[in-house]
Parts: C-alpha cells; sequence; structure tokens
C-alpha cells in the first residue's frame, strides 16, 4: 500500500466529485452510489495535509447510514486545534452530498459568535427555539438534511441539549423521522488534550500514524465533558452517548504546512520555489521550542502570509496583464475558474 502521504481527502472528494452529484430533495439511489464511491476510498489511509482521518471516513463506511435505514442521526463532532481541517472536512462533506453544496436549502450553517452572541437566559431560550425551529421545518421538507455547528466551544453550554430530541433513537417525532439527518459540530475543544498526546508520543519517537484513535477520543470526551468552556460541560448529548463519532484533528507538522503554501501560491501564480516557501514559514509560530516540528497556527492565516510574501505586481497599459516575475494574463481563464 501507497504511504498514507500519498493520497489526500481532497483527491477522495474530487475523485467522487467527477463520478457523479446528487441534485436537491435528495435521490436516494445517486446518494447511495456517490457514497460507496467514497466508502471504497475510505479503506486507504486519509489524509488532509497530514491529518489522519481515515477513522472519519471508515466510519462513514462501517455506520451504514447512507445505505440503511438509520436507527438514530448521524452526529459527527470535529475537534482540533485552529487551522487544521475541520472546517474544510465539514464543506467537503457538504459539497459530496448536495449538488448546491452550502447553498442547499437543506443545509444549514450555525456559527456561534454569529448567530448565539448572547449569554442572557432569555436569549438563550431564544436561540434554542431558533435552533428547534430550523431542525424541524428543514426535515420536514427533506429527511436527509445537514445541520453544522461551528465555534461549538463559544457556545453556552446547554445550547446543544436541545437537539437531544432529534437525534435519539426515535423513530418520529411529532409524525417527522429525524433520523437520517447529519449533524456536525466544530470545535477548538478537547485542542489541548489532543496537543497533549501528540507531543507525548513525538518525544517518544512515534509517528502520528501509531496513535490510537480509541485512545485520542476518550481524552476529547473527558476534556470536553468536564470543561466548562467547551460547549459541551455536563452535556447530555455526550451524557446520552448519542454522538455517533468523535473525530481528531492533530496539529499539523511543518512538512504538512509546506504543502499548504505551495497549494495556495500555485493557485495565485506565485513561484512556489523553496526559497518562497521558507520566507512565509519564517512569519509562523512553531512548537515545541527545542526542536520545532509542528506549526500552531496550522494553515489557518497562510492565505495571508503568502500574500503577504508575494511578488509585487506591476502593471503595463493593459490592464488586463499582471506582470509578475512571469506575465500573468488575467485575459485568460484562472484555474479552478468556468470556461
Amino acid at each position: 500500500m501507497a504511504h498514507p502521504r500519498g493520497f489526500s481527502l481532497f483527491d477522495l472528494f474530487a475523485i467522487a466529485g467527477k463520478h457523479i452529484n446528487i441534485i436537491e430533495f435528495a435521490e436516494y439511489e445517486s446518494m447511495q452510489r456517490v457514497l460507496l464511491i467514497i466508502c471504497s476510498l475510505s479503506h486507504c489511509f486519509i489524509w488532509t495535509f497530514g491529518e489522519y482521518c481515515n477513522s472519519l471516513m471508515v466510519r462513514f463506511d462501517k455506520s451504514g447510514h447512507f445505505l440503511y435505514d438509520p436507527q438514530k442521526a448521524l452526529v459527527l463532532s470535529f475537534h482540533g486545534p485552529p487551522g487544521t481541517g475541520k472546517n474544510f472536512v465539514a464543506e467537503k462533506i457538504v459539497n459530496s452530498i448536495y449538488a448546491k453544496g452550502s447553498d442547499s436549502n437543506f443545509v444549514k450553517w450555525f456559527h456561534a459568535a454569529k448567530d448565539f452572541p448572547q449569554e442572557d437566559s432569555n436569549e438563550i431560550n431564544k436561540y434554542k427555539e431558533k435552533i428547534s425551529s430550523t431542525v424541524e421545518l428543514s426535515t420536514q421538507l427533506c429527511q436527509r438534511s445537514l445541520f453544522v455547528f461551528d465555534e461549538v466551544h463559544l457556545m453556552e453550554n446547554s445550547l446543544l441539549d436541545v437537539l437531544k430530541p432529534f437525534i435519539d433513537y426515535k423513530s418520529q417525532i411529532n409524525g417527522i423521522d429525524y433520523r437520517n439527518n447529519i449533524f456536525i459540530f466544530l470545535s477548538n475543544a478537547g485542542s489541548r488534550a489532543i496537543t497533549h498526546i501528540v507531543l507525548s508520543n513525538y518525544k517518544q519517537g512515534k509517528s502520528r500514524e501509531d496513535i490510537s484513535h480509541g485512545d485520542v477520543q476518550k481524552s476529547i470526551i473527558s476534556a470536553i465533558y468536564n470543561g466548562k468552556d467547551s460547549g459541551f460541560w455536563k452535556s447530555d448529548l455526550l451524557y446520552s452517548h448519542l454522538v455517533s463519532h468523535t473525530i481528531p484533528f492533530f496539529p499539523l507538522e511543518i512538512f504538512h504546512v509546506r504543502k499548504c503554501i505551495e497549494k495556495d501560491a500555485v493557485s495565485k501564480y506565485f513561484p512556489a520555489t523553496e526559497e518562497f516557501i521558507s520566507e512565509v514559514l519564517q512569519y509562523l509560530r512553531t512548537f515545541p521550542e527545542d526542536n520545532p516540528t509542528f506549526v500552531e497556527e496550522g494553515c489557518k492565516t497562510l492565505p495571508d502570509k503568502v500574500n503577504l510574501n508575494s511578488p509585487s505586481p506591476t502593471f503595463d497599459e493593459n490592464p488586463t496583464k499582471c506582470l509578475l516575475k512571469t506575465e500573468v494574463d488575467l485575459s485568460q481563464p484562472l484555474p479552478g475558474s468556468k470556461h
């Protein structure tokens, strides 16, 4: 088998996307075909620029959520430091299932800082009503809806418990079946526990591939259940074991971040030379101090850092041409643009 670094989650969804797109209102047979493609690929070790995510896709495979009649909604909880790919993976999952991606009427994103900014008890009750009504109305329209809760660590601890009736082992609530829905939680909570395990293994000379997913999952659940600022403190969802899978996102190593820099630079027509990549890396914070190996912010701030170190553009008389070290004709289609 090829080394895990040879196959990324980017490749997985790119391949799946080329084969088929699921149309709105969930054509179930199409959904089966896409997930079968994804599940067949899940037997490989899958990386997101170094993230050890095979557990995620294998659990999609084993859960059978898309292939059989599920007993409950699928609940995925992503945990890890900023910049390790939690939002990226969530977006890829959304785009692999719905033809319109996040623009689908059946995909709802909640952002804690924007949607739930207040801690007043009256406001919290309003937020709970908002979440409940959104889940109920969306599921009435499509019983394969998907809900993403971003920055859960910024949410009031009791807020997510309002989801319990919708993700519990119940066939119907008031005539509505919620068992085919998907809920994804994105959180920085548990990062310290994850980083501690990764560093401990690193100091023992072990690689990230040697880390037991079960051990990391137990550490995350313990940390967030007992953490008063986690959004999951004493949560009924955890106490009742309603989270299907807890997925850790490990701190990225310098090797992985170099790949992020290269990808971003190439997408902007910047020269992704060794010198250029090294210049960007010098602005990033690394740890541990005695032997810098990991990047504290992962790939989160890289686009801005790449722009900061980019060649200064100069323009000739034709405003559609931007002259860098190599001439780029902006009148021509850019990579990824529609012709």
